[in-house]
């Protein structure tokens, strides 16, 4: 898989029970020893965001200018922003390209 530095990632259906799969083979990519690519979760919405290590701080500034209510929680040592109850669209993202 090719990923340019600092591009992201989505995982859907992370928490769908009909596809368990999504799931494991997250979690055994997060937790491959060694590493199979280092990607770094920054954004959670139900659907999980991750980059490339050194951009994911980048991303979590950014959408907190247009999102400040985001929460923050720790996910496999890394800030993890949820946004349960905010709607985050495409249109965000492309603010986030115009501020950075």
């Amino acid at each position: 898989c090719a990923l340019i530095d600092g591009g992201v990632v989505l995982v859907d259906d992370l928490h769908n029970l009909r596809w368990p799969g999504v799931q494991e083979g997250f979690h055994r990519f997060m937790l491959a020893d060694p590493p199979v690519r280092r990607l770094e979760p920054f954004l959670y919405t139900g659907r999980i965001f991750l980059t490339t290590p050194g951009h994911a701080e980048a991303y979590r500034c950014a959408i907190r200018r247009v999102q400040p209510r985001v929460k923050s929680n720790k996910f496999y040592g890394v800030e993890l922003l949820t946004a349960g109850d905010i709607s985050i669209s495409v249109s965000d993202f492309e603010l986030l390209y115009a501020v950075s």
